[in-house]
This record gives C-alpha cells, structure tokens and sequence, in this order.
C-alpha cells in the first residue's frame, strides 16, 4: 500500500531553532490543529507534509542560520531556483524536483534583511507540488 504525502513524517530541518534566543520558529504539520485550520491558501493539505517558517529577531544570528540553510540545501537535494538582490536586501529560492513524478518535492524561500544575512527569515515547505500548486503558492505570497 503506498503512502500518501499526509501519511510521511519528515524530520523537520530546522527544528534547532525552536525556542532559542534570536529565532522566532513555527513549524506546522498535517494533523496538527494550526496546519489544518490555516494550511496554505489554494493548496490541498494532502500534498503538504511539512512547513517551517524561522525568523531572526536579533542581528548576530546569521552564522548558524546560515549554517543550517547550506545543510537542508544540500542535505535535501535543492537547486538554487532564482535570487534577487534589492537595496542591500536578497531573495533566494531553492527547490527540489521529482521528475519521474512530476514534482516539487521541498521549497525554500528565504529572505534577507540586510547585507550581512544576518536578519531574515524563511519558509521550507516538504510535500508534493505540482507546478500548477507552485504557481498559486506564488501568487498567494
């Protein structure tokens, strides 16, 4: 019997964050209260599997934010989709493609604050995706 997407249970990848001084961390899953009541507008629950979402609070948090970035990049096999730089300010986008199945299978969004990288945040978001879920993902954000 296979699996669905509501049924995996990844490992968050920047559960580190949670409750440390400097972060602001949220992570949201199928089953639970939040993810089900907010979920992502225009995108079925069962094609998510995971959110997190991390911000610094704090200048000085960048190396170890960094640090954690690199890891689920590499870490989960994401290629560097678009980035952009505006006034000191850098928007990355990192995704994961299955080909043989037709979908995104990990999104990485992040945004920097300042020139240092040392204030920003992210949203990861693991499940199954297909371009026209990415589309409306985008519009929405």
């Amino acid at each position: 019997m296979a699996m669905g997407v509501r049924g995996a249970n990844p490992a968050p990848a920047f559960g580190v964050f949670d409750k440390r001084n400097g972060f602001e961390y949220t992570c949201l899953s199928p089953g639970k209260d939040a993810m089900d009541k907010k979920g992502l507008p225009g995108i079925p629950l069962e094609k998510i599997s995971l959110v997190e979402m991390v911000s610094t609070r704090e200048h000085g948090c960048g190396q170890e934010f960094k640090m954690s970035v690199s890891q689920a990049i590499s870490g989960n096999g994401l290629e560097l989709m678009s980035a952009r730089d505006d006034d000191r300010k850098r928007n990355e986008f990192y995704a994961a493609w299955d080909s043989d199945r037709g979908v995104f299978t990990h999104l990485l969004l992040i945004k920097y604050r300042d020139a240092e990288h040392c204030n920003a945040k992210l949203m990861f978001l693991t499940g199954e995706l297909t371009p026209a879920d990415f589309s409306r993902l985008f519009e929405i954000n």
